[in-house]
């Protein structure tokens, strides 16, 4: 976060950098507190669901985009620890992915 800007107004800007889309209705999907994967830190972390204008499309710092479903372990996707173990499940519990 840069300073004085909001959750809110982080998420719009990382999106954009990231993925070259804007967003609109963002809503926490799930907070939650993990270790870190390279540091002996605590991360917290804030997911949000939202929705998108434009197609996505992969800014400078993103290696590959793929959507997954629940077959993603079986084709070898790795995905990192905050999506593997909090993310991912619960959107499978709510039957957001399949």
């Amino acid at each position: 976060m840069k300073d004085e800007e909001s959750y809110e107004d982080t998420l719009r800007r990382e999106v954009y950098e990231e993925l070259c889309l804007e967003i609109n209705n963002p809503k926490i999907f799930d907070d939650f507190i993990l270790p870190g994967r390279h540091e002996n830190l605590m991360i917290r972390f804030l997911v949000y669901t939202a929705d998108i204008l434009g197609e996505i499309k992969k800014g400078e710092e993103i290696e590959e985009i793929r959507w997954i479903d629940s077959n993603y372990q079986a084709e070898g996707l790795d995905v990192g620890n905050a999506a593997k173990l909090k993310v991912i499940p619960r959107l499978l519990q709510e039957g957001i992915l399949r």
